[in-house]
């Protein structure tokens, strides 16, 4: 198989179909665009679990930390702790180790979560260090939200965000032959804006009808998974979806869609005002911008000015064509 997140098929056909154990407490549990598990112990609140996988470079613990604690926020929960599970490989240094612990413990201050437990493995197995992170929340808001035709859908500061980051980092060899080096630390940079804790707080207190954080094969995954999740259609004016300028340049450069570019930092709402949302982020100092409805069919369409096309299936992300 390629490399990357498995398709939506085999995902559906192989992963999810074989799973039919249940239990009372389960409220959700594993499906297409459902990136948190919640189960509810209690009648005033649900606990949000969600698990997420990576093979990040040294110095890349911010995005890692960041996209895993986002399906937690994204799922109207509050994170509150993660697990860390490390698998190095036999020429992995102790002090090595330590520093990715310690870029960790940073990123976790940073967010307000604790690091309450792991495993740590060295295996002959892996030629790159492997990490899961399992983050635990808490949803105090225990009656489900439904997205419904005809309400607006909302992406807050821009897409591809922390893909650029990486690109900026991993292939600024490359890129200094198209770009100044300047303009390539600009996209280094972008890593700042991994979080969306902010943005999914405010949206949480605007009683939005959902939210899907934006990360893993960009936006056109994430309005897809979506859709597909809320049972609603799309109609999305692709001039709207704002990305920054360095995005657009360093993709050029290296032939990359930043639409389906790693895209941590930018979340997906919906809600019946999205205007009124969008002032309300921006008192908080977070860039937002209504780019289209949800419809009452399952179409799910992308304008272009006069060009309409409908959204393909999800493909991979387009760093795994070029960093992994």
């Amino acid at each position: 198989m390629n490399p990357g997140k498995v398709s939506e098929s085999v995902l559906k056909r192989s992963i999810l179909k074989p799973i039919e154990s249940v239990c009372e407490e389960m409220v959700q549990g594993s499906g297409v665009g459902a990136d948190c598990a919640l189960f509810s112990f209690s009648k005033e609140a649900f606990v949000a679990l969600s698990v997420s996988t990576f093979s990040p470079k040294e110095g890349e613990a911010d995005y890692m930390i960041a996209a895993s604690v986002n399906n937690i926020a994204a799922s109207f929960a509050e994170p509150k702790a993660i697990l860390v599970s490390a698998i190095f490989p036999t020429d992995m240094y102790e002090n090595h180790m330590r520093k990715w612990m310690e870029e960790i413990e940073r990123q976790c201050k940073e967010l307000g979560i604790v690091i309450a437990g792991g495993d740590t493995k060295v295996l002959s197995a892996v030629k790159e260090p492997v990490f899961t992170i399992t983050v635990l929340g808490v949803r105090k808001e225990t009656k489900e939200k439904q997205i419904v035709p005809e309400q607006d859908v909302v992406v807050t500061k821009w897409i591809g965000l922390t893909g650029t980051a990486i690109l900026a980092r991993e292939r600024r060899e490359e890129l200094e032959a198209h770009l100044p080096p300047g303009y390539i630390e600009q996209g280094a940079m972008l890593w700042q804006y991994a979080s969306i804790l902010p943005e999914a707080a405010t949206a949480m207190k605007s009683n939005v009808s959902g939210m899907h954080d934006v990360s893993y094969g960009g936006i056109f995954r994430a309005l897809w998974e979506l859709a597909e999740h809320a049972g609603v259609g799309l109609e999305i004016d692709l001039k709207k979806i704002p990305v920054k300028q360095e995005t657009i340049e360093i993709c050029e450069a290296l032939g990359l869609n930043p639409y389906e570019l790693f895209s941590a930092g930018a979340l997906l709402v919906v809600c019946d005002n999205g205007h009124h949302l969008v002032a309300e982020l921006e008192k908080q100092g977070i860039s937002a911008t209504v780019i289209g409805q949800t419809t009452a069919n399952n179409d799910k369409v992308i304008i272009n000015e006069e060009e309409k096309r409908f959204l393909d299936r999800p493909k991979t992300d387009e760093l795994d064509s070029i960093c992994m």
